[in-house]
């Protein structure tokens, strides 16, 4: 009786696939990199590989952050209700066409909505309409940028390099910065 017991206490080892989606990498319209199956998130600051995350985009579909690797591209952290965010947006798109024939992305993450709830679908396609952005914009669904975010403060901008290595961090990003920082990434 002993015996059985115990084997029916064994646990099942499964693999888990990378990607912070429960399939893997999601499939969507943007950039789609492989990243090695050994890669692990250490968090948000220079030299550490950045953590993954699986949130929705304005197309309604779960992007993963570890699917651009591969890429260079930006992580900004913004939200609907700062002022300095929607400078940043305006901006945003022209930056993301000036790298067209480089591996990069801009990619937004809003993780506030007007009423500081996690902005849904309609909301991001707001966002993207009215600052006519065509790169990815999601929404902070599990609260991953809270560890992004130091002091309350938006934007939050992070380069993020081609094995996922936060290359720099931007405390007071404008357009010449992001392109400065992008540029050394490149």
């Amino acid at each position: 009786m002993l015996l059985v017991f115990l084997l029916a206490c064994i646990p099942e080892l499964t693999s888990k696939k990378v990607g912070a989606c429960a399939d893997g990498l999601p499939e969507n319209e943007w950039p789609v990199g492989e990243p090695p199956v050994d890669l692990l998130g250490e968090g948000y600051e220079v030299g550490e590989v950045v953590g993954d995350a699986c949130v929705p985009d304005q197309n309604g579909d779960d992007v993963a952050l570890w699917q651009f690797y591969g890429r260079v591209w930006v992580l900004d952290v913004s939200t609907m209700w700062c002022a300095p965010c929607q400078v940043l947006a305006h901006g945003l798109q022209e930056i993301a066409d000036g790298y067209a024939d480089e591996e990069f992305s801009y990619v937004t993450v809003l993780a506030e909505d007007l009423g500081s709830d996690v902005p849904d679908n309609a909301e991001l396609n707001e966002w993207a309409g009215n600052f006519g952005i065509r790169e990815p914009v999601l929404a902070d669904a599990v609260g991953f940028t809270s560890g992004i975010v130091r002091n309350g403060t938006y934007p939050a901008v992070l380069i993020i390099g081609r094995d996922m290595v936060v290359h720099q961090r931007l405390d007071v990003p404008s357009d010449e910065a992001i392109i400065e920082a992008v540029d050394s990434a490149l």
